[in-house]
């Protein structure tokens, strides 16, 4: 969405730049000045693009590490949970300061 309003400011200037009786007196308002900001919003976008495209990578490879079937830290805890329960038994304390530790994958 932000993308199509920066192209639109962009089709903007050119259609000002092509009127010659555009000339306005506030500072903000000239060609150069919005031009100005044209490119600072579209280098700000490009760089949070860039940014977000790391950021879904790193959710990503965060999801694999914690709910991968038998390798991820979902599935090692909660063997290890169960490891702990039968070795110890389910009344034991090294039982206990496990159990309400819970282990979910994301859906």
């Amino acid at each position: 969405m932000i993308d199509s309003k920066i192209d639109n400011l962009g089709k903007y200037i050119q259609l000002i730049e092509t009127e010659p009786l555009y000339n306005p007196n506030e500072p903000d308002l000239t060609t150069a000045a919005i031009n100005d900001k044209y490119v600072t919003l579209k280098t700000a976008q490009a760089d949070c693009n860039r940014t977000d495209a790391v950021l879904d990578t790193a959710r990503r490879q965060r999801d694999l590490v914690l709910s991968s079937d038998n390798t991820g830290l979902c599935d090692i805890g909660a063997g290890v949970k169960k490891y702990v329960k039968s070795a110890f038994g389910p009344d034991s304390p090294e039982y206990k300061s496990l159990s309400d530790i819970k282990f979910t994958k994301k859906k």
